[in-house]
């Protein structure tokens, strides 16, 4: 699976089990042009930010991987970033590592209800 499918599959089960007091978001990160990139990075796009977002009661970060693939300078400084602030922060591969993810920071799904 690509990674955008990877993010799509896990957004859907985002959507289906976190409770209502949190949200996901995805982050677009991938300009389509050097323009497009410009423009994107005018208006605060960052290199390297992580793919999900999760807000609203709880704040946290998902960074999505195909299986074999690895964190590319910038998002390692974003994770170490991130993390020296106390921002929770993950890697994920599957929606198996976001249920273990979400299950370590404490967040009580729908699924798990």
């Amino acid at each position: 699976m690509s990674e955008h499918q990877i993010q799509v599959s896990i957004i859907s089960y985002l959507d289906r089990v976190l409770p209502s007091t949190i949200r996901a978001v995805g982050v677009s990160n991938n300009p389509r042009s050097a323009i497009a990139g410009a423009k994107e990075k005018a208006r605060g796009m960052r290199k390297g930010f992580p793919d999900i977002l999760l807000t609203g009661a709880f704040h946290g970060l998902l960074e999505v991987k195909q299986e074999g693939s690895y964190l590319r300078k910038e998002q390692k400084e974003w994770r170490d970033f991130l993390a020296s602030q106390q921002v929770p922060v993950a890697v994920v591969r599957s929606i198996e590592d976001v249920r273990e993810t979400l299950n370590g920071w404490g967040i009580r799904t729908r699924e798990a209800a």
